[in-house]
C-alpha cells in the first residue's frame, strides 16, 4: 500500500526533472539575451516615469469605449537602431580601443543589433495595426519618409521589412514575393540640423552665444566636475594625442557619452569594466543636459529646431480625404493613412519642446530617448460618425490648419463635425509601450487635434516661424509633372 501511494509522487518528479532538463538551456539563453540588452542604468534612479495608477487607466479607457474612437491617421516619428560609436570616440578614449573589433560595421554605421531593433518594430507596428495597414504596402495609403543619412535610410528599410514581410508581393516571379517598400529622402534644406542651410546657422549661432556665455558656469557643477574627470580618467585621456586634446570639451562629452552608450548597449565591458553602470547614468545625464542647453535653451530654440514637423504633423492630422491621383506624387505634402519618418534623436527632442511635453523611461536620464525609440501618433476619432461620412459625406473634422485642398466643406459636413482626438505613444525596444501626456491638454494622455493646434498657433505667435528665424525661403517645385 505504502508503495502505490508513493508511485504517483516519484512519478510526477521524474516529469518535474525531465521538464527542468528541457527548459535550462533555453531559461540560459533567456538570461544571456536579457544581459546583452539591459539598460545600463543605475540601481537608484532619479526622476522617471510614475506608473499611472489604474483609476487613470481605467477612465482614459472608460472614455474611449464611450466615445467608441477608432484610428483613422496613424503617424510614427522613429529613431534610427543601434549603431557604432563615431570615429572620433576611439581617439578620445584610448582605454576603450579593443571594443573596436567588436564592430563588423563602419563608425556610425547601423549594427546587426540595430538592424533587429527596427526590424522588431516593423513587427509590433504590424501586429498591433494590422487592421489598419493590411498586409501589402499600397502607395496611395503607405508613406515612407528619412532624413538623408546611411544608418537612418537602412533603419527605414529594416522597419519597412518587419512591417511588410516577404510573401505578400507580387507573385509568379520572386519565389519568397518580397515587398519593395520606397523610402523617401528629405532634402538638403530639412536634414533638421546636419547640413549647411539657414536652420543649421542660425542653430551654430545660438549654439555659440550660449557656449561663450553659459558654458563656463555649466562646467563649474561639481557634479559636471566630477563626472567630466572620471571620463577622462576611465578613458585614459591624458594618453590621446595633443590634436585630440585640443577639441572643445563639450565635443568630448557627447561624443564620449555615446560612445559608452552603444557599447554598453552592445554587450561589451566600456572601457576594460571600468565605468560602472552607475556611473554610466550620470555620464549620460551630464552629456543630455548639455545637449538640451545647446540646442533647447531659449524659446526660439524650441521653435525652429523642430523645422518643419510640427506643421507637417498637424496637417497630417488635419487632412480629410484619402490621396487624389496629384497627391501621390507629392512627397512634400502626403495624404496618406500610415505615415513613418525616420530621424535622428534632436528632431524628437525638438518635437518634445516645441508642444511642451516630455520622455520618461524607467532605468535612464530624465528625457532620454534611446536608439531605436519611436514616437506613435494616433488620430481617433468617433466609430459612428467616422462610418456616416465614409458613406455619404467627406471626412470633416473641426481642424483649422492652413491646407491647399481644392474640396470646401459643406454646410452638411460642418453640421456632422464633431472632434479628433490625438493618442501619443512611446516605444522602445525595452521598455515597450507607453503613454506620452502633454499637459496642457484638458485629458493629458488624449488630446484634441484642436489643443495641439492651439499650442502650435500660441508658439509661432510668440517666436515667429521656422522659417522667419532662420531666414528660410522656399524655391519653386512643381510637383505636378508627368516627366518622370
Amino acid at each position: 500500500m505504502a508503495a502505490n501511494t508513493q508511485r504517483p509522487l516519484t512519478f510526477f518528479t521524474l516529469v518535474w526533472l525531465v521538464l527542468l532538463l528541457h527548459l535550462q538551456p533555453t531559461i540560459a539563453e533567456s538570461e544571456e539575451y536579457n544581459r546583452q540588452h539591459q539598460h545600463s542604468a543605475a540601481v537608484s534612479i532619479p526622476q522617471v516615469n510614475k506608473t499611472k495608477s489604474n483609476s487613470d487607466k481605467k477612465e482614459l479607457q472608460a472614455f474611449r469605449k464611450k466615445n467608441n474612437l477608432i484610428i483613422t491617421k496613424l503617424i510614427v516619428i522613429s529613431r534610427h537602431g543601434h549603431r557604432a560609436p563615431n570615429a572620433p570616440y576611439w581617439d578620445m578614449c584610448p582605454n576603450d580601443r579593443k571594443n573596436r573589433r567588436k564592430y563588423n560595421v563602419d563608425a556610425e554605421d547601423l549594427t546587426g543589433l540595430g538592424m533587429k531593433e527596427v526590424y522588431e518594430f516593423g513587427e509590433y507596428v504590424r501586429q498591433t495595426y494590422h487592421h489598419f495597414i493590411g498586409n501589402r504596402f499600397n502607395r496611395s495609403l503607405h508613406f515612407f519618409r528619412a532624413v538623408g543619412e546611411p544608418r537612418i535610410l537602412q533603419s527605414a528599410i529594416a522597419m519597412s521589412q518587419g512591417l511588410f514581410p516577404d510573401g505578400y508581393g507580387p507573385g509568379g516571379f520572386l519565389p519568397s514575393r518580397p515587398q519593395f517598400v520606397p523610402v523617401f529622402s528629405d532634402m538638403d534644406t530639412h536634414e533638421y540640423l546636419l547640413d549647411n542651410v539657414p536652420c543649421f546657422r542660425r542653430a551654430e549661432a545660438d549654439v555659440q552665444h550660449w557656449i561663450n556665455s553659459s558654458m563656463d558656469a555649466f562646467m563649474q557643477d561639481e557634479n559636471v566636475v566630477e563626472v567630466v574627470k572620471y571620463m577622462k580618467k576611465a578613458c585614459g585621456f591624458e594618453s590621446a594625442k595633443a590634436k585630440v586634446k585640443k577639441r572643445p570639451l563639450y565635443a568630448f562629452i557627447k561624443t564620449v557619452a555615446d560612445g559608452m552608450t552603444f557599447n554598453a548597449d552592445y554587450g561589451l565591458n566600456v572601457c576594460r569594466g571600468r565605468v560602472t553602470p552607475e556611473m554610466l547614468f550620470r555620464i549620460r545625464n551630464i552629456s543630455l543636459q548639455l545637449l538640451m542647453a545647446r540646442l533647447y535653451h531659449t524659446d526660439e530654440q524650441q521653435t525652429y529646431t523642430a523645422v518643419d514637423l510640427p506643421q507637417r504633423l498637424l496637417r497630417l492630422l488635419h487632412h480629410k480625404h484619402p490621396p487624389k491621383p496629384q497627391y501621390l506624387n507629392d512627397f512634400v505634402d502626403t495624404r496618406q493613412e500610415a505615415t513613418f519618418y525616420f530621424v535622428h534623436r534632436e528632431a524628437l527632442y525638438a518635437l518634445a519642446q516645441f508642444f511642451g511635453f516630455s520622455y520618461n523611461l524607467a532605468g535612464l536620464p530624465h528625457g532620454e530617448l534611446p536608439v531605436a525609440s519611436s514616437l506613435i501618433v494616433e488620430k481617433l476619432e468617433p466609430g459612428e460618425y467616422f462610418n456616416h461620412r465614409n458613406k455619404d459625406h467627406p471626412a470633416v473634422t473641426t481642424n483649422t490648419i492652413e491646407t491647399n485642398d481644392s474640396d470646401s466643406d459643406s454646410a452638411d459636413d460642418k453640421k456632422h463635425a464633431v472632434k479628433a482626438y490625438v493618442r501619443l505613444l512611446l516605444w522602445t525596444p525595452n521598455d515597450g509601450r507607453s503613454t506620452v501626456e502633454i499637459s496642457r491638454c484638458k485629458i493629458p494622455q488624449l488630446c484634441t487635434v484642436e489643443e495641439l493646434e492651439q499650442i502650435y498657433t500660441e508658439r509661432v505667435n510668440r517666436t515667429g516661424t521656422w522659417e522667419k528665424l532662420c531666414n528660410y525661403t522656399y524655391f519653386e517645385l512643381d510637383h505636378n509633372t508627368d516627366i518622370r
